[in-house]
């Protein structure tokens, strides 16, 4: 039978820790305080933007996406997002945001962020919401 010396457990649990903690991402630069604070003053345009939801049939840029947004459960809208945090007034883009909302009790939002670049995000969730809904999260 192998046994584990428990000082072997102790340096390999002591190597993760070290190795998981040079591997942590470094903190986002263009946030001036601590976590739940306000953004910075720079930012404050993106933060305090007004989302209006709309009917997502304009979003579709697909026939698969024609069919999937013809749903009224489905509201879609744009928000402006910088392209490079440090540099708020440089490029900006949108990013498309679809919403379902809540049918009974509502306890908080499900955000899914499918990463990207690549296929259309809005789209996934439109394709993914009949399964969702069949479970618990709908």
């Amino acid at each position: 039978m192998f046994r584990v010396r428990p000082t072997l457990v102790a340096l390999g649990a002591a190597s993760l820790v070290l190795v998981g903690a040079c591997a942590a991402p470094a903190p986002f630069a263009a946030r001036s305080g601590p976590p739940g604070s306000a953004p910075a003053a720079e930012l404050a345009e993106f933060y305090d933007q007004q989302v209006g939801f709309e009917p997502c049939e304009s979003y579709a840029t697909t026939a698969l996406d024609e069919k999937l947004f013809a749903d009224d459960r489905y509201e879609c809208a744009r928000v402006q997002v910088p392209l490079d945090y440090a540099d708020p007034d440089g490029a900006r883009g949108e990013v498309a945001l679809l919403r379902v909302r809540a049918r009974g009790e509502r306890i908080g939002s499900l955000l899914v962020n499918p990463g990207g670049p690549g296929a259309s995000g809005v789209s996934y969730v439109a394709q993914l919401a009949p399964l969702w809904a069949a479970g618990p999260v709908g």
